[in-house]
């Protein structure tokens, strides 16, 4: 019966699963800040809803941002490449957007350039008139996923604690077992959270900076894919700074430009040593040696999270699969402790 009903359940909130999880990711990151309200103010109904307010402004504003200055950026090159298909790539002013200089730099003078430029603003306005018309069909379910999300992440704000105690009273393990499993599982999250998501977000935030200082067009969406390049093992910050630095010194040295050669130098050594380095300060404060997971591991966790589960699955991945390989690792304990004894 627990089995059947079990199953029924998750086919009830499997199309809610990333949204559930979303919450709770939400609710972890926040926690701190709803315990010292909470003891502030005494008052955890209070407490949870200004928690949750500012969780919401600090998502909403920075995302309305960044998708105004996205469209904006998709607008942009699409009326330069149209000015290009028009007139020619001499007569295209760039205005310092960062992708119309490369465009102009590789020499747009083949026709078959042109011809390629052509199909792909066809199939991209095609693209964006589709996606515009499922965002709009799956609205309703957009606006339900937030709402769960929003009432769910409030719940486990404030009943987080009693949740967590019948966690441990349902769960089939010795209460040393259960301490150790809670225990690996909170220094993973707490590992994943704040030692990569944070570093991330202060990353791209830096590197946004730098482009605005050193004058490289659309600083806040590249400071946006440093963010999620940042998260990802193996890449990291620099394969976002490294080639636009690069551009600006072969731009200023072809045209004999000084000033965007220096500038190119410059944005190359702000990335190096305010950009990337501040992933070798920071992380080893903030998470010292509690994850203790493999990088490949990460990765896998990562990319399989992504893939299944969306934004989100960056946090979620990495801790399902330690929290897996922690299960097998009491799992041999326990079989090594049973051969002893017998």
């Amino acid at each position: 019966m627990v089995l059947i009903l079990a199953a029924l359940a998750l086919a009830l909130l499997k199309p809610f699963i990333p949204t559930i999880l979303t919450a709770i990711v939400i609710s972890y990151i926040s926690y701190p800040l709803y315990n010292w309200l909470s003891n502030k103010l005494h008052k955890k109904t209070i407490s949870a809803f200004v928690t949750l307010f500012v969780v919401l402004l600090i998502i909403t504003v920075p995302t309305i941002f960044a998708v105004n200055a996205l469209s904006k950026e998709i607008f942009a090159g699409y009326l330069v490449a149209k000015q290009y298909l028009a007139t020619g790539a001499q007569t295209v002013s760039c205005q310092g957007n960062f992708m119309c200089g490369i465009m102009k730099s590789i020499g747009l003078s083949d026709p078959g350039v042109a011809n390629f430029i052509s199909d792909s603003l066809g199939k991209a306005t095609a693209l964006i008139f589709g996606a515009l018309t499922n965002y709009i069909l799956a609205l309703p379910k957009t606006l339900a996923n937030i709402f769960i999300a929003i009432f769910l992440t409030y719940y486990l704000l404030k009943d987080g604690k009693q949740l967590v105690s019948y966690a441990k009273r349902i769960i089939p393990l010795k209460s040393t077992r259960q301490e150790m499993l809670i225990k690996r599982l909170n220094d993973v999250t707490y590992a994943v959270v704040y030692g990569n998501v944070i570093v991330a977000v202060i990353q791209g935030i830096l590197l946004s900076i730098g482009f605005f200082i050193f004058g490289v067009g659309s600083p806040l969406i590249w400071g946006v894919v440093t963010a999620f390049t940042s998260l990802i093992p193996f890449l990291g910050a620099f394969v976002v700074w490294l080639p636009a630095s690069l551009f600006l010194i072969i731009s200023g040295y072809s045209s004999g430009d000084g000033v965007t050669l220096l500038k190119g130098v410059g944005l190359m050594l702000y990335g190096f040593i305010f950009v990337s380095s501040i992933d070798n300060i920071l992380k080893p404060k903030i998470i010292g040696d509690r994850a203790k997971l493999h990088p490949a591991l990460v990765l896998l966790g990562v990319i399989s999270g992504l893939a299944a589960l969306g934004i989100v699955g960056v946090i979620v991945g990495p801790v399902l699969i330690a929290l897996a390989a922690t299960v097998i690792q009491l799992v041999s304990r326990n079989r090594n402790s049973n051969s002893h004894s017998q």
